[in-house]
């Protein structure tokens, strides 16, 4: 997968029409009217790792600042679509090329927003850990750097990353976030809602988990989310070995500093995680305080499990957190 970001006139579509020339994959253009359902639909598929994205979701957030207009997404739908993304393990190219003033032919951004909005894709992928290729035209055509041969061939190492995972997602049950997190959240099974087939895609337990992430102001490109039963929505099924087969599979394969368990059900990970010398904690799944009807204010929640986090990654924490 190809994500291309930038803003306007840097180069993107001319950059993405090369690597469609080039490769067999499917080129996709979002404009800033593209809705939440479009990008996840595409996100989905079953070969949606082979789309070349001509702009994405990410491109919302240097425009709507610039623009003084209203966020087009929730929250909710903001992670999802940035955490599933990730999960193909992307090569996210930003295009840098400022165009001269005269050469400047769109009409929707004032030409001299156009440097405030590059340093707002940078302040966000680099807030959020999310690894990038800054790309300006003109430098790579005058150095003869040859643009589609050394970009394929770092999309193909990427690719070769993410191979592993694949029939995870094809058969329901992938997870979505980093390909190196930092901090990884097993939970317990795809909701029965979440038609997307990915983890905390809705309801309830999806909004606290947004909650959670934002709470803790955890960067994206550092974390991932999976599930302890690999099983396609409304499998009620208990955990198997078949399960912890594919858990061992992710284990190795994303090698996170630490997991954070949420639930009854992903303590059957803790064996795997002492194999693999990962660091972890349990605690409460977030249904387990909508079930007790303690959900109406889950600031302090947040707080303790925020604790939780920064003691199994190392980090310094503001007091001892015992649940």
């Amino acid at each position: 997968m190809f994500v291309i970001l930038g803003p306007d006139n840097s180069g993107k579509t001319t950059f993405a029409n090369k690597l469609a020339d080039k490769l067999n994959m499917r080129l996709v253009h979002y404009t800033k009217a593209s809705a939440y359902e479009d990008y996840m639909q595409d996100l989905c598929e079953s070969n949606a790792s082979d789309l070349i994205m001509d702009r994405f979701a990410i491109c919302e957030y240097p425009y709507s600042i610039e623009m003084h207009r209203e966020f087009a997404f929730s929250e909710k739908q903001w992670q999802n679509m940035i955490l599933t993304m990730l999960s193909y393990n992307p090569c996210v190219v930003l295009c840098t090329r400022i165009p001269n003033k005269e050469d400047y032919s769109d009409n929707y951004a004032p030409y001299e927003s156009l440097t405030r909005i590059l340093s707002h894709y940078i302040r966000f992928l680099e807030a959020n850990s999310i690894t990038y290729i800054p790309y300006d035209y003109m430098h790579w055509e005058t150095n003869r750097i040859p643009i589609v041969d050394t970009f394929t061939t770092t999309h193909k190492i990427l690719q070769d990353e993410y191979s592993w995972c694949d029939a995870f997602k094809r058969a329901g049950h992938g997870f979505i976030g980093s390909h190196h997190p930092e901090l990884l959240i097993i939970a317990e099974r795809i909701g029965p809602n979440n038609t997307y087939n990915i983890p905390f895609q809705t309801g309830p337990t999806g909004k606290q988990m947004t909650e959670f992430i934002n709470y803790m102001a955890y960067p994206l490109g550092k974390l991932a989310l999976t599930n302890m039963v690999k099983a396609p929505r409304r499998d009620m099924r208990k955990v198997d070995d078949v399960d912890l087969k594919a858990l061992d599979i992710e284990l190795d394969a994303l090698q996170p500093k630490a997991v954070l368990l949420l639930g009854a059900v992903a303590k059957a990970a803790a064996p795997l995680l002492k194999k693999h010398k990962i660091s972890y904690a349990q605690v409460p799944h977030f249904g387990f305080w909508n079930r007790t009807g303690r959900d109406n204010n889950m600031v302090p929640i947040y707080e303790k499990y925020k604790d939780v986090v920064h003691g199994i990654l190392g980090l310094p924490s503001e007091r001892k957190t015992l649940l």
